[in-house]
């Protein structure tokens, strides 16, 4: 039996991704390394970091780039912190989970460029240390064609 593919033409910018994923690494400069609570209503189990950095096609850092995580799993009852690129494109994520206890799940870390210029998502896998534990780092590395 033959399968027949869809081929529709894509509208806009053609964004690549690469992914990197590794623990322990260190957080950016200046970032707690702990998790602690983070504050308001609810409190939290515990969290996970990302860091990583966003650069375009050519390896040059992209500065103000959205950066978010995607859940695609009722898994995580998960804080969704949004950041922008520092001015090297590099950016920290803590997430925090609130129903917990988590020890890992997956989610897509994705990178929006000015209104829908380019954007993508990286599929990464983030590990939960308890409250006032050493926070676990997944390092991620986004691509964008811009």
């Amino acid at each position: 039996m033959t399968r027949r593919v869809s081929k529709k033409p894509w509208y806009g910018a053609s964004v690549l991704a690469a992914l990197t994923v590794a623990c322990s690494e260190p957080v950016l400069p200046g970032e707690e390394t702990f998790c602690t609570q983070p504050g308001g209503e609810f409190g939290a189990y515990g969290c996970a970091k990302v860091a990583g950095r966003v650069t375009d096609t050519n390896g040059q850092p992209i500065a103000d780039v959205v950066v978010m995580p995607v859940y695609f799993t009722l898994r995580c009852q998960c804080d969704t912190p949004l950041k922008r690129t520092a001015e090297d494109g590099t950016f920290t994520l803590t997430i925090h989970d609130f129903v917990g206890p988590l020890d890992s799940t997956s989610i897509y870390v994705r990178a929006t460029f000015g209104r829908v210029i380019a954007k993508d998502s990286v599929l990464a896998v983030l590990y939960f240390a308890p409250i006032g534990e050493p926070a676990p780092v997944t390092s991620v590395a986004i691509e964008l064609a811009i």
